[in-house]
């Protein structure tokens, strides 16, 4: 109710509240109390002079004297308000009286004898009994008016609200005067706030005119206009700084994006261009490999192209007459092509392997044994036959170093440095091996990073040329040489082959070069226990008389595949693709005659392969030996048949191999996998 008021008006409609409630409480407590003030005086003085008319009529009523009694009561004529007075004998019976129009209530006659007090009908009733030692002799009967209390509470009312009502005016008076002292600096802080606010004026001051808390509160909002005013001042100029830094910074966006947008595009065409260098250094790289591999198979192939026709002619001319040609020179010639076809079949391999697309099976090695198989490699005495000047010292090799790895593909690794070790030193100087088990703290940033571990370090040093600084990062790619070739030169592919086999053994290689000086080949492995070493003995090539259904889509295979088995012994079947082969195979199975041994070309056409080809047969028949053969390296398909039983053969492969692989498939349980490498 008060929300709409002004603070003058606020302050004086409480004020006047708050008076008028405080002289409403206290007269509302103040007349009921004065009330019972003069009630309790009447009762009192009323008891009192029962008791003193009792003491006079002591005499009148021991003595019977009514004129005496009579004489008691008369004194009461000077009390109007006395309405009733009476004295009672001790039967009961009225002795003497004084009526005034009122009589006594039976409640009094009924309790004779005994002091009562009590009030009816606006009568203040009082009996008092007269007794001298003891002897009851009567009773006094006093009745007192009480209108004149009331009419006496009216009169105080009616005061009380005159006083009330001279109070409020007085009240009203002298809040009106005080709301205006208070409210008037309040209503000069509202209007200078408002125009602080709306107008945004800072500038206006409230004037003091009192020294009280109000005027405090004027000087604090004056000072507060102040400090707003330099605060805002100060906001203008930051804003102005702000909004000029905005424009710089958008400027500087807009350059910083023109920026990018050049800056993307010089990396775009950086990209590309490196992208093109990388493509041609990988097309050069591949230019490379296709110039060396076509060199040595043209060398290679060279006996193979003209030996056989040679032969054929020396064979006509045996078979027509005298011998101009001795048995002899064909059987030499042959040799030549064999040689050839096994040169040819090293430069498959050596891709094979430079691609780390071979299967490699790991068993724990000992360092020491793998030195010195490649020292006894009749290679490395071929090499070493005419350089007497040059010393190979492998003393420092530990005899208690082991990895786990492939026998084979280490061999290999091991003749490829030693080879170019001894082509660098041109005969004279000195080639150091030397392995050592060793703990590498931090990681070694060579031609790669090698973590810090405890690694197995195969160490091949020579004296020789060196290799220059620039050409040392790309020492492991193929056909990338700057030695001069010579008729003993290898392939090309050694070093990217030592790579590719190093990395399928999960280490690492490091290299090292100054020029004059010599190179150093680092191996890193991890070492193997030699408890864990497992000495397998190789099967020796044997043939047998078992039942052999082949499988091979290439005419030429199938016939070499068949001259080969049965030279051995076996009794051979031959199906030209693997749904024949399946078909032959359930014929057999039929007929009560099961093959014991099932050859699969891996690729075949009609896209059913060797995989598919073994699978159908197993389905049939889940204890059959199988092996798969292929020219390919293993893929997902070819390493799902070796999971699910076959033995895996390479091509091309020699009799030897051939008979050792047919042999102990034959030999061994068909849950036992037996994997032959090339």
């Amino acid at each position: 109710m008060f929300r709409r008021f002004k603070f003058a008006e606020k302050l004086q409609a409480i004020s006047m509240i708050a008076c008028t409630v405080a002289l409403i409480v206290t007269g509302a407590a103040y007349i009921p109390l004065n009330r019972m003030v003069h009630a309790r005086d009447m009762r009192t003085e009323l008891i009192t002079l029962a008791e003193v008319i009792a003491q006079n009529c002591h005499a009148a009523l021991m003595f019977d004297i009514r004129d005496d009694a009579s004489q008691v009561l008369g004194s009461l004529e000077s009390r109007p308000d006395v309405r009733v007075a009476a004295i009672y004998d001790n039967a009961g019976q009225i002795f003497a009286q004084k009526l005034n129009g009122a009589r006594a209530p039976n409640t009094l006659e009924e309790n004779f004898g005994s002091d009562t007090v009590l009030v009816e009908k606006d009568i203040l009733w009082v009996q008092q009994a007269v007794t001298v030692q003891d002897q009851f002799l009567g009773t006094v009967v006093l009745g007192q008016d009480m209108t004149g209390l009331r009419a006496l509470v009216i009169r105080e009312a009616g005061v009380f609200i005159i006083v009330i009502l001279v109070a409020f005016a007085i009240v009203y008076f002298m809040t009106s005067h005080l709301a205006q002292m208070i409210a008037a600096p309040i209503t000069s802080l509202a209007n200078a706030a408002r125009r602080a606010t709306e107008a945004g004026d800072y500038s206006t001051r409230v004037k003091r005119e009192s020294q009280d808390e109000v005027g405090e509160l004027v000087d604090a909002f004056n000072r507060m206009l102040d400090e707003i005013g330099h605060r805002r001042e100060q906001w203008r100029n930051a804003r102005d700084r702000a909004v000029a830094r905005a424009t710089e910074a958008e400027t500087a966006r807009k350059q910083l994006e023109t920026a990018t947008a050049e800056r993307i595009k010089a990396e775009a065409q950086e990209r590309e261009l490196r992208e093109k260098l990388e493509r041609s250094e990988r097309l050069e790289s591949l230019g490379l490999l296709a110039g060396g591999v076509a060199h040595d198979l043209n060398n290679i192939l060279g006996p193979m192209v003209a030996l056989p026709e040679m032969i054929r002619s020396d064979l006509d001319r045996l078979k027509a007459g005298p011998q101009t040609t001795s048995l002899e020179q064909v059987r030499q010639d042959l040799e030549t092509i064999e040689h050839s076809a096994s040169r040819a079949a090293e430069v498959i391999r050596d891709l094979m392997t430079m691609g780390r697309r071979v299967t490699i099976v790991k068993s724990p090695l000992n360092i020491k044994r793998l030195v010195d198989t490649c020292m006894s490699e009749p290679n490395v005495n071929a090499l070493l036959a005419d350089k007497p000047m040059l010393t190979i010292d492998t003393s420092g090799v530990d005899p208690e170093a082991w990895i786990c790895g492939s026998e084979s593909h280490l061999v290999r690794c091991l003749y490829n440095l030693l080879s170019n070790a001894i082509d660098a030193t041109d005969g004279i100087g000195r080639i150091e091996i030397t392995c050592t088990c060793k703990r590498i703290k931090e990681a070694i940033v060579g031609h790669e990073l090698i973590e810090p571990n405890v690694y197995v370090a195969l160490k091949i040093s020579d004296s020789g040329r060196g290799i220059a600084a620039s050409d040392l990062a790309r020492v492991f790619e193929p056909f990338y040489s700057r030695k001069n070739v010579t008729p003993k030169s290898g392939s090309g592919l050694g070093l990217a082959i030592i790579h590719g086999v190093i990395k399928d053994h999960g280490g690492f290689l490091d290299v090292e070069s100054v020029l004059g000086e010599g190179t150093q080949f680092t191996l890193y492995f991890t070492p193997e226990e030699r408890t864990s070493m497992v000495q397998t003995p190789l099967p020796t090539p044997k043939g047998g008389n078992e039942n052999i259904l082949l499988a091979d889509d290439e005419p030429v295979q199938r016939h070499l595949l068949h001259r080969s088995l049965t030279r051995l012994g076996y009794t051979t079947e031959i199906a030209s693709n693997g749904k024949d082969a399946v078909k032959l195979f359930e014929e057999a199975q039929t007929a009560g005659r099961p093959y014991d041994l099932v050859m699969l070309d891996m690729v075949m056409g009609e896209g059913f392969d060797g995989l598919d080809a073994y699978t159908a047969i197993k389905a049939k028949a889940p204890d059959v030996r199988c092996i798969i053969v292929s020219g390919f390296s293993t893929t997902e398909r070819s390493r799902a048949a070796i999971e699910a039983g076959a033995v895996w053969l390479s091509k091309p492969y020699f009799g030897q191999q051939l008979a050792a692989a047919v042999r102990s498939t034959l030999d061994t349980h068909v849950s036992e996998s037996v994997q032959t490498e090339s």
